[in-house]
C-alpha cells in the first residue's frame, strides 16, 4: 500500500496573483478547505498587507521566497512557519547566499523546503552534486520541480526512485502540464514513494489537476482516500472566486462528463455503467445525462421517457426517433426536455402540428416488424401513435 498523499495547493496563490481582496481570498480558502487543504504555497511578496487582517490558517501556508536572508525574516514576521525557498540549478550558483538564507531560517525556527525549479533539466547525479553544495542539514524537504514539462511518467518514476535512495531528506514533487502529462507524472511520483505533491483545482496555472490526481489515486492506483461528494460544486465555487468557469467537458468535474448521446453508447451505459464510466457520477456530486440528438437511438429515448414515468414501446420510440433526428439536424443542436415533451404530446394526438410523415411511419413499422421477428415481441403493441398511423393509411 502507498503512503497517503499530501497535497500542496497552488490555487490560493493564483488568487493572490489576481489581487483578490481579503474577504474574497478567505472565501476561496474556505471552499478549498472543504475539498481538502493539507498545505498551500503562498508568495510572500504578494502576501503583505493581507495576513494581519485575516483568520487564514497560517499553519498550513508555506511562504515562497528567494534564497535571501531579508525574505526569510519577512516571511517569519508575516507568520509563516515554513518557507519554500526557490533556487535554480546552474554553474554560477551562489551557494554561500543559499546557505546563509537556510541558516537564517533555521535560526528563526522555520521549516525549510528547498525547491529546485529546473530540476528536470539535469540528470540525477548532477542534481545530487548540486544539492551537496548547500548544507542539507538546514533543509527539511527537497522539492523536485518539472517547470519545463520535460518528464514523462516512466522517467519521473525512475528519477524520483533513485533520488529517494540517495537523498537523506524528504522528497516532494511538482509537475507542470505544458505537455498534458502533469497528472500522469504526479501519479508516477506517488508510486515512487513521494508523498507530498503539488496540485491546483482544475489544473489552473499549468499545475496538475487536484481532482484528477484524487480520483486516479483511488480508482487507478486502488488506494483508499476520502473524496467529498460536493467535489464538482466546490470546484465550481473555487473557479468562480477566480473569475473562471469549469469547462463543460473538464474531466472529473465538468457538467457534461457523464453526458451520453450515441444510441449504442447509451444502451451500453444503461445496461452496465462501468462500460463507459470509470466511476459513478454521484461520487463527485454529478449525475448522468442522456442527450437526445441526431446520434441518439431508441434506447436513449425509451430511457429518457422512462425516467419521466412515460414509457415508450418499440414502435413509438422508433417513430419518435425519426422526428427527433430531423429536428436536431434542423436546429443544429440536441433537443431539450421541453421539446421532447412537446413532441410526445403532439405525436400522441393531443396537440395540433404533428410533424411525422409517411416515411417516419414506414421506417418505424419496418423496425418494429424486424424486432418482432428477431426478439419475439409480438405481444408488444404500438399504442401511442396508432390513431395517427391509421389516419395516414
Amino acid at each position: 500500500m502507498l503512503k497517503p498523499p499530501i497535497f500542496v495547493d497552488q490555487t490560493i496563490n493564483q488568487g493572490l496573483k489576481q489581487n483578490l481582496i481579503a474577504d474574497k481570498l478567505a472565501e476561496l480558502v474556505r471552499f478549498i478547505s472543504e475539498i481538502r487543504l493539507d498545505y498551500a504555497d503562498i508568495s510572500v511578496a504578494n502576501w503583505q498587507g493581507i495576513s494581519r487582517n485575516s483568520v487564514l490558517p497560517m499553519e498550513k501556508f508555506r511562504g515562497v521566497i528567494e534564497p535571501c536572508c531579508q525574505q526569510v525574516i519577512l516571511a517569519s514576521n508575516l507568520g509563516f512557519r515554513t518557507v519554500n525557498m526557490v533556487v535554480f540549478c546552474r554553474r554560477d550558483l551562489n551557494s554561500h547566499a543559499i546557505e546563509m538564507a537556510l541558516a537564517t531560517a533555521k535560526t528563526l525556527g522555520l521549516s525549510v523546503v528547498l525547491q529546485i525549479r529546473n530540476a528536470s533539466e539535469f540528470a540525477v547525479q548532477a542534481l545530487i552534486g548540486f544539492v551537496k553544495q548547500v548544507n542539507l542539514a538546514h533543509v527539511d524537504t527537497v522539492l523536485y520541480c518539472d517547470e519545463g514539462s520535460l518528464l514523462d511518467p516512466f522517467v519521473t518514476y525512475k528519477t524520483l526512485t533513485e533520488l529517494k535512495e540517495k537523498l537523506s531528506v524528504d522528497l516532494e514533487f511538482c509537475a507542470h502540464n505544458n505537455r498534458g502529462l502533469a497528472t500522469a507524472n504526479t501519479l508516477a511520483a506517488l508510486k515512487a514513494g513521494v508523498c507530498k505533491v503539488s496540485a491546483a483545482v482544475a489544473g489552473i496555472d499549468s499545475f496538475a489537476a487536484f481532482e484528477e490526481i484524487l480520483l486516479a489515486y483511488k480508482f487507478l492506483l486502488n488506494q483508499p482516500i476520502e473524496i467529498t461528494k460536493k467535489l464538482a460544486q466546490l470546484s465550481k465555487e473555487v473557479l468562480g472566486c477566480l473569475g473562471r468557469e469549469v469547462p463543460m467537458n473538464k474531466p472529473i468535474i465538468g457538467s457534461n462528463v457523464f453526458a451520453h448521446e450515441s444510441g449504442i453508447h447509451v444502451d451500453g451505459v444503461i445496461k452496465n455503467p462501468d462500460l463507459y464510466e470509470p466511476f459513478s457520477p454521484e461520487i463527485v456530486g454529478l449525475s448522468r445525462k442522456l442527450v437526445i440528438g441526431k446520434h441518439s437511438g431508441t434506447a436513449s429515448l425509451k430511457a429518457k421517457f422512462r425516467s419521466w414515468n412515460m414509457p415508450l414501446n418499440d414502435f413509438d420510440a422508433a417513430l419518435l426517433l425519426g422526428i427527433v433526428r430531423k429536428k436536431a439536424i434542423s436546429q443544429r443542436s440536441s433537443l431539450n426536455d421541453c421539446q421532447l415533451i412537446d413532441l410526445y404530446y403532439e405525436m400522441s394526438g393531443q396537440l395540433q402540428g404533428f410533424e411525422a410523415g409517411g416515411d417516419e411511419i414506414c421506417r418505424a413499422e419496418k423496425k418494429y416488424t424486424l424486432s418482432i421477428q428477431r426478439y419475439g415481441m409480438a405481444n408488444k403493441r404500438p399504442v401511442l401513435f396508432s390513431q395517427r398511423r391509421k389516419s395516414l393509411q
